[in-house]
């Protein structure tokens, strides 16, 4: 009987803890979310004070180019060059599409997405596939790590 009532006692332990787990990840999750969206919003009115709030400190950006930024007030002003100059009379209005989280950890997880941006003056939307990796710092997700490519055709189909 005292075994019996140890079996379950340790049942309900486990039971309890998986079902916090699991009531904690989904607030993760949306939390995680709502990162994105912020990230994107950002982006589309060109506020890049707004954008660096939601970074790391020592957060990494990689441009489709290959160039490697770091840390929060460097990659905020490159955002904001980027957003003054090669986009300097674009409205931008983006979708995000296929929308995946993995999480690499209890506070570290990577997203990645399709962006969809309709530019003005561009003939057809532009895709991009982003990466993000993002961090929990002081109980609030942050961005750590982004970079985009540009969806394209394959030069070359594989058979």
């Amino acid at each position: 009987m005292k075994n019996l009532l140890a079996a379950i006692m340790i049942g309900i332990v486990i039971y309890c803890a998986n079902a916090s787990g699991q009531s904690s990840r989904a607030g993760d999750e949306k939390a995680i979310e709502s990162l994105m969206w912020q990230m994107g919003q950002s982006w589309e009115t060109g506020d890049m004070a707004g954008l660096g709030n939601l970074l790391t400190d020592k957060a990494v950006h990689v441009s489709p180019f290959g160039e490697v930024t770091t840390g929060r007030e460097e990659v905020k002003r490159l955002m904001q060059w980027v957003r003054d100059v090669a986009f300097s009379k674009a409205k931008i209005k983006m979708t995000i599409a296929q929308y995946a989280l993995y999480f690499a950890g209890a506070d570290n997880a990577i997203v990645t997405f399709k962006v969809v941006s309709e530019i003005t003056g561009q003939p057809k939307p532009q895709e991009d596939l982003l990466t993000v990796s993002v961090q929990r710092v002081n109980k609030q997700w942050k961005i750590a790590h982004f970079q985009g490519v540009a969806v394209s055709e394959p030069p070359i189909k594989r058979s």
